[in-house]
């Protein structure tokens, strides 16, 4: 296909806030949005570039794949290259193993779907993720490898063009869906992105069987619409949806108009293009160089440091499109010029990388420059897996595992003639709570029926291990059991509000005392971590970052829970009242023992010392049930 200065012009446009976003410039709220006009200007170049070779009658899709493989594969490999050897220096060693993954996962092609697994795009600890931004050339390149396959089936143009309109409707809904149900997955998920490259696709298809004429109104109204979300949007924007429409349907017009608009020939200027031209370095370049600032510099870099940083991308991304990029591309390096070297190459690559995630985490690397108040604290940060493991172990043995036919009733469920019988039913967050309630209330029998991310309400919503157990719980076992109390515990979002109430209700009739434990306090990263990044800074200032990382909605859902429940005639115990004093929280028991040994999960030392308060304060008066 002919050269097009404005779409380089454009990719300008795109990678430009998508920067100025990640360096924190203020203003550029949604800068993040250049990356689906990335998305629709890969359709439109790979469909059009697919379409004029059938034309010609002379596709191949090995050349194909060779021609991504010579654009995206050398300039990524030194990136990782680069990135690896900083990371392996600079990344605290409790995130190298995940860094590593991350390593993995992009050489793969598959980092969207570790970073869904692991982290939200918007989320605090994003912004020390150096690979972060690769997941979008994983969806990319997942495309790449498959649509192609799709062009290939023999059809008249009107028939591809309904097909892919198909999937662009298809893929727009789930992404509509997929912003109101589950927002962290739908942002990095392939099927909710394919919409914005078969955006493209469907201008390319129309552009190949038309000729056009110049619009500048339309021009100008597509970049007045991409532009416009970069500045209108922000973190809260529901991410892709139907807000997504506006930078997408303003790229489609951009690349559609015809070459003569006032439009086409602004972003056919020389320093537009320039940077098109290094866009593709500049995006892989500029995360990382960020991320490693932060973790040296802090977290808060000055305008001077954001702009330093900027101009070391544009150099870094000069020399590497000037001696990487182009070079392989025209296959002017000898270790290039065939396809078979080109491939061969490109597994070398992909192979390093996995080498590089099983070997080169090295404990002892990092442990040698920790400072004696970090040791002080990495038990609680090294054994993480191992206390949420005797956590599982210890207070766990009455919890759902594998379906309501492996949880042992007689057993979990035993009655007392003898004792007040209290129930504690919820997700880990009712049973991490459990030991304490033994040990603090030894005149109670504590009976436990949990099951980790299942809330126990009358909406039955999740896996069928969650409804499963909420039913038995709810409409059998306690209604047909004398239960002196039900103590219901969870990790409550705002959602679950309405049903609690509903829930606790129901259970009025059946149980003389209903009791709803409020939400614990939260952070956007493990607390342990908190601890070891900040060690050596004073309880003040330990404090305050762990206040300016915890996730203020749980105080929100905790008030929405407490007016819903009081109101169905259950009583609720507000947890963050004994933890947190005007949005301060702590972070330490008295006896100096974290609170939590992740992000939300209290260590068994910090649960014994809360229902200890609760039941000193008045709180939490089992003592006095059934008597």
């Amino acid at each position: 296909m002919n050269y097009r200065a404005e779409v380089d012009g454009l990719r300008a446009v795109a990678v430009v806030p998508v920067i100025l976003f990640h360096a924190g410039v203020p203003g550029i709220t949604g800068g993040f949005v250049g990356v689906d006009v990335f998305f629709v200007i890969s359709g439109f170049l790979i469909t059009t570039l697919i379409l004029r070779a059938q034309d010609r009658e002379d596709f191949s899709l090995l050349t194909f794949y060779e021609r991504r493989a010579r654009r995206i594969l050398p300039a990524l490999f030194l990136v990782l290259a680069a990135t690896v050897l900083a990371a392996y220096n600079w990344i605290p060693f409790w995130d190298f193993p995940d860094f590593l993954r991350s390593v993995a996962a992009t050489a793969l092609f598959l980092s969207n779907v570790h970073f869904w697994e692991n982290i939200g795009y918007f989320a605090v600890a994003a912004e020390e993720q150096p690979l972060l931004h690769t997941w979008s050339l994983a969806v990319e390149e997942q495309f790449y490898l498959l649509f192609p396959l799709l062009l290939m089936v023999k059809m008249r143009p009107a028939i591809l063009g309904g097909v892919v309109l198909g999937m662009f409707v298809a893929s727009l809904a789930l992404s509509q869906w997929g912003s109101l149900h589950e927002p962290e997955v739908n942002f990095f998920f392939t099927p909710s992105r394919v919409w914005e490259l078969m955006a493209g696709a469907l201008c390319a298809i129309w552009k190949v069987s038309r000729t056009p004429k110049p619009n500048d109104a339309l021009a100008f109204i597509g970049l007045a619409m991409v532009v416009s979300a970069m500045f209108i949007y922000d973190t809260s924007t529901p991410f892709p949806s139907f807000y997504t429409l506006l930078p997408v349907v303003g790229a489609c017009l951009l690349l559609s108009a015809h070459p003569g608009t006032y439009v086409q020939k602004v972003l056919s200027c020389a320093p537009l293009v320039g940077i098109g031209l290094i866009s593709y370095s500049a995006y892989l370049w500029h995360q990382p160089l960020f991320v490693f600032a932060r973790l040296k510099i802090g977290p808060d870099l000055t305008l001077l440091q954001i702009a330093i940083l900027i101009l070391a991308t544009i150099a870094l991304s000069y020399v590497t499109w000037r001696w990487v990029e182009q070079p392989v591309r025209k296959a002017e390096y000898r270790w290039s010029r065939t396809r078979g070297q080109v491939f061969a190459l490109s597994g070398a690559g992909i192979a390093a990388s996995i080498i590089a995630f099983a070997t080169l985490d090295n404990e002892e690397h990092y442990l040698a420059g920790l400072t004696p108040k970090q040791i002080e604290y990495l038990p609680y940060l090294r054994h993480e897996a191992e206390l949420r493991e005797a956590s599982d172990a210890d207070t766990n043995r009455c919890s759902v595992s594998g379906g309501l036919a492996n949880f042992d009733v007689e057993r979990c469920l035993e009655l007392s003639d003898t004792k007040a019988n209290v129930l504690l039913i919820g997700d880990s967050h009712a049973s991490h709570f459990f030991d304490a309630l033994v040990a603090e209330y030894p005149e109670v029998n504590m009976m436990q029926a949990t099951a980790s991310g299942c809330r126990p309400l009358l909406n039955y919503a999740g896996d069928r291990e969650c409804t499963d157990l909420a039913r038995f719980l709810l409409e059998t076992y306690i209604p047909d059991s004398d239960i002196d109390a039900v103590i219901v515990s969870g990790r409550w979002r705002s959602r679950d509000v309405q049903a609690a109430r509903t829930t606790a209700a129901h259970l009025r009739p059946h149980v003389a005392n209903v009791i709803v434990m409020g939400p614990t306090i939260e952070y956007t990263i493990d607390l342990p971590q908190i601890l070891m990044k900040h060690a050596d800074a004073d309880l003040a200032t330990i404090i305050d970052v762990a206040t300016s990382l915890r996730r203020m909605d749980r105080t929100e859902v905790s008030q929405m829970m407490a007016e819903a429940t009081v109101a169905a005639g259950a009583k609720y115990v507000d947890v963050q009242a004994f933890l947190c004093a005007q949005d301060r929280c702590r972070v330490f028991t008295p006896d100096g023992v974290p609170i939590t040994y992740d992000n939300g999960h209290f260590l068994p030392e910090a649960a014994t010392w809360i229902i200890r308060e609760m039941r000193s304060t008045g709180a939490l008066r089992l003592e006095d049930i059934g008597g």
